[in-house]
Formats: structure tokens, C-alpha cells, sequence
């Protein structure tokens, strides 16, 4: 049964990724649509003491020690998608975009709680897919991983695609950085400078899947992250 299961979810994963690379394949830019309007920050909600907009590029900006993160959270709920962005971000920032995300209605405001692929200045992570949840907390794929997200949670291998250190050798610190973020169906992949970074496949059906997308100023020491040219497309 292990192998049965195991070659389904195998089978499963590469039918997605087919369907994900065709999408990127067909007329790259057909179809997407801004994100943000370079002027301010409507059709968005978040803390407006963290987040602006600066000569038509989306900043991220904390002053000082915070003990919780926050999000610029999008207005319209986003499930399927592809979205392309640059970041840039400071040495000793940690962000990312949240997706498939569940604001959170009590405490502080301006939480998301979901999936996120992960921006940090030092690229300890950058390109990693992450759960960002209130209670559960973890790596989904790390670097050059393709995992399953098993029904209960568990994680487990369906491939190393790459080696971690080649795809970080792509990543241009304290630079410009394209971003890609594919969500179709259970499959997700992130690419980072056009180079596939992370890849799952979320078979956990009973797990509560949000469609709320948004970035990240992490908690903690002051940070800057950068945001332009975010354009997505709907599928």
C-alpha cells in the first residue's frame, strides 16, 4: 500500500507540474494583471506606518524591535494563480509572500495564517516554501525539495530536484531578485530569478485553505523588503 500510495502521489505531482510548466510556457506575460497601482496602497489593508509606496515601488519599513510580524494583506481572495514579482531586501530582513492564506480575526491585526514562500536578506531561506500558521509552524520544501503534504500533515519526499547550494547561487543578495509563485490545484513551486527553487503537492484535504494572499515584515530586528512590478494571473 506504501508504494501504491507512494507512485499516486508520485504521478499526481508530475501531471500537475506538467500543467504548471505549459501555463508558464504559453505566452509568458499573457493574462497577468497588476497588483499594485505604483501610487498608493488601495485595493490593499495593512499597517500604514509599516507599509508604503515609494516612487511607485512597495516598501516594507520597521523602525525598531517588534515582537509580532505584519502583512500587507490584498483585498480580493486569489486561489489559483501565478504571481510574478521583484524584491529586494536588507540584509537582516526576513519576509515573504503569504498565499491560500486565513486572516486572522482576533488579536493583532493584520496576521495571515497559511502557506508562504519565503524572502530573507541573508538567503538562509529565500525560495523555500514554509507554513505560517498560528499553531503549526515549518518547512513544507526546502531548497531543491518536491514534497508531499500527506492527509494529518505529514511531509514526505517525492524528489530532490536540484541541489540547494546551485539554486542559491541564483539568488543576487542585497540585489534585485525576480520571484515567481505558481498555485494550481494541490501543486505549488516557487522560482527565483527564472531557476525552480521549491515544489509541493498538498494532499491534506481536511487542512482549512484560505484565498488571501500578502506580504511580510517579519517580527523582530528593524528590516526593510522592496516590492515592484507585481503582476499576477488568475487560473
Amino acid at each position: 500500500m506504501r508504494h501504491a500510495s507512494g507512485m499516486f502521489i508520485l504521478l499526481l505531482s508530475l501531471g500537475l507540474l506538467a500543467s504548471a510548466r505549459a501555463e508558464q510556457a504559453s505566452a509568458p506575460e499573457e493574462g497577468f494583471t497588476p497588483v499594485f497601482n505604483g501610487r498608493d496602497l488601495s485595493g490593499w489593508h495593512g499597517d500604514q506606518t509599516v507599509w508604503s509606496v515609494e516612487e511607485g515601488i512597495t516598501v516594507g519599513r520597521t523602525q525598531e524591535e517588534r515582537p509580532e510580524g505584519t502583512f500587507l494583506i490584498f483585498d480580493r481572495p486569489i486561489d489559483n494563480f501565478i504571481l510574478r514579482f521583484d524584491c529586494r531586501i536588507s540584509a537582516e530582513g526576513n519576509s515573504g509572500l503569504q498565499f491560500r492564506s486565513i486572516e486572522l480575526p482576533d488579536g493583532a491585526p493584520w496576521q495571515l495564517s497559511g502557506y508562504q514562500a519565503d524572502i530573507d536578506g541573508a538567503a538562509f531561506y529565500f525560495g523555500a516554501l514554509y507554513r505560517f500558521e498560528e499553531y503549526r509552524r515549518g518547512f513544507i520544501s526546502a531548497r531543491g525539495e518536491f514534497n508531499a503534504i500527506l492527509p494529518g500533515g505529514g511531509i514526505n519526499t517525492v524528489e530532490n530536484f536540484a541541489d540547494g547550494d546551485e539554486i542559491k547561487a541564483a539568488i543576487k543578495i542585497g540585489e534585485w531578485n525576480s520571484y515567481e509563485v505558481i498555485a494550481i490545484g494541490p501543486y505549488i513551486e516557487t522560482r527565483v530569478n527564472g531557476v525552480a527553487a521549491a515544489r509541493a503537492v498538498d494532499l491534506d484535504a481536511e487542512h482549512p485553505r484560505g484565498e488571501t494572499l500578502g506580504f511580510q515584515c517579519h517580527a523582530g530586528t528593524p528590516m526593510e523588503v522592496k516590492i515592484r512590478n507585481a503582476r499576477i494571473k488568475e487560473l
